[in-house]
């Protein structure tokens, strides 16, 4: 096959549609994989809504949790709570006391008063 410039053109004319046709496939399967691999617009601004809701959220969060105690405070509330259950034991059982006192003096006033009652009769 002896190809110059004129069977160049006519062997270009026969293979180039089914090469332009092959290459045109090519292409378009080249650009729907590309779309599966690289996001839309679309996509790209609804990941950076849901970002910047989750930067919110995040926020919100790390302020809830500055507000929180530490285990020291944690500890020193245990300590101070042990120790009023402690004052209280002792106020309970002072009052205690303090109530077996005036019962016994409740009675023993009864008693004067009814024994003044009887002499004053």
């Amino acid at each position: 096959m002896n190809l110059d410039l004129g069977g160049w053109l006519e062997f270009i004319s026969k293979v180039g549609g089914i090469v332009a046709g092959g290459v045109s496939v090519g292409v378009t399967i080249l650009i729907l994989r590309l779309r599966t691999v690289f996001a839309t617009k679309e996509e790209v601004a609804e990941l950076r809504a849901k970002t910047d809701a989750h930067e919110i959220e995040i926020a919100e969060v790390k302020t809830a949790i500055e507000h929180l105690p530490d285990a020291e405070s944690v500890n020193a509330l245990r300590v101070a709570i042990a120790d009023l259950r402690g004052e209280i034991r002792e106020l309970r059982a002072t009052g205690e006391g303090t109530k077996d006192a005036l019962d016994r003096t409740t009675a023993a006033t009864t008693r004067i008063e009814q024994f003044l009652l009887s002499k004053s009769k």
